[in-house]
């Protein structure tokens, strides 16, 4: 074989090469990372270094194979990952539970499970770990699908129900962590706190579990429904909220200036947002806080608004005063 031959067969080998052990060094940064990340929390040293290390790997291929790829693609190639360093640390966290995610799942499996009128509730007699890139937690759902909250120290006959969504759920904290939980063992002291909140709960969902509670023989002496800036969002058709919502939610709309309920509103049936969609969700919202005070009052419970505003000027903020004004007059 002439030497030039030889020289050519080598070169293709040595791109070959680089070009086999860069895209298997990038697979392995990936999945090095999506692993720490796991077990060490959020964009953790280890899951920093996993990358780091990879990524260095990656320089040196390159490095080696310039005299194989030649300068031009070598730079280009260079600048390329230089760009794509930037991009893995600029947006690291929001990609690696992104993929982590659509992997294995944003919580414990079976967490949750059907129901003909509220679409979505946690899994009776449940314990189960909701392990993400952010948070390791157990979660006991006790057989009546309220999640499991401590008694309260001093004892005590009243019994306190709070329905919400993930924020009063306590989602990515122990069960001795959650809101309920802490109103109990470090404020209400002598009262009960049952925790009816379910991941995923709208403002539609509490107003349906509100009703079963004052329906029940054994009415709480008072009922939090416990609402974040966005709730008001989950209470129309808004494709993103409902796309999440396998089985569907319950479905409320206003007629003739009445709150009317028809069955579940499912995935299928969302669409993005428009001006009169967003509208019409704050009335819905703010007819549906009503609704549970005056359903309350005629039954003689007590009835208590819970708002999370979120950090500093929000546009969720304005459905508060309609409801709050509704409220006063209610």
């Amino acid at each position: 074989m002439k030497p030039h031959h030889k020289m050519a067969l080598s070169r293709d080998r040595g791109r070959t090469l680089v070009l086999i052990l860069a895209p298997a060094a990038a697979g392995l940064a990936l999945v090095l990372a999506l692993y720490a990340n796991s077990r060490q929390g959020p964009a953790g040293p280890d899951a920093e270094g996993y990358v780091l290390a990879a990524l260095t790997a990656l320089l040196a291929s390159l490095g080696l194979g310039a005299r194989y790829l030649g300068p031009r693609i070598s730079l280009a190639a260079a600048s390329v990952l230089l760009v794509l360093v930037m991009a893995l640390f600029t947006f690291k966290d929001a990609l690696v539970s992104r993929v982590r995610w659509q992997l294995l799942g944003p919580m414990a499996d079976g967490l949750r499970q059907h129901h003909p009128r509220l679409g979505t509730i946690s899994t009776p007699g449940l314990v189960g770990v909701h392990d993400t890139t952010e948070f390791r937690v157990t979660y006991t759902i006790n057989p009546d699908g309220t999640r499991f909250t401590p008694p309260p120290p001093e004892g005590g006959k009243d019994r306190v129900a709070v329905v919400g969504c993930s924020f009063a759920f306590g989602q990515g904290v122990e069960n001795d962590e959650a809101f309920a939980a802490q109103l109990t063992l470090r404020h209400w002291t002598r009262h009960r706190l049952e925790n009816h909140a379910t991941i995923g709960w709208g403002p539609t969902h509490a107003m349906v579990r509100i009703e079963e509670l004052l329906a029940s023989k054994s009415r709480p002496t008072l009922i939090m429904y416990a609402m974040f800036t966005g709730s008001h969002t989950r209470a129309y058709r808004s494709s993103a909220y409902l796309d999440d919502q396998p089985w569907g939610v319950p479905r409320f709309s206003l007629e003739g200036g009445k709150l009317i309920q028809r069955g579940l509103i499912l995935p299928s049936e969302g669409r993005p947002p428009n001006a009169e969609d967003m509208a019409r969700e704050i009335q819905i919202t703010t007819a549906l806080v009503l609704r549970m005070h005056n359903r309350c009052k005629a039954a003689g419970v007590a009835f208590q608004l819970l708002y999370w505003p979120g950090p500093g000027p929000s546009n969720y903020d304005p459905p508060l005063r309609p409801m709050l004004r509704a409220l006063r007059k209610g």
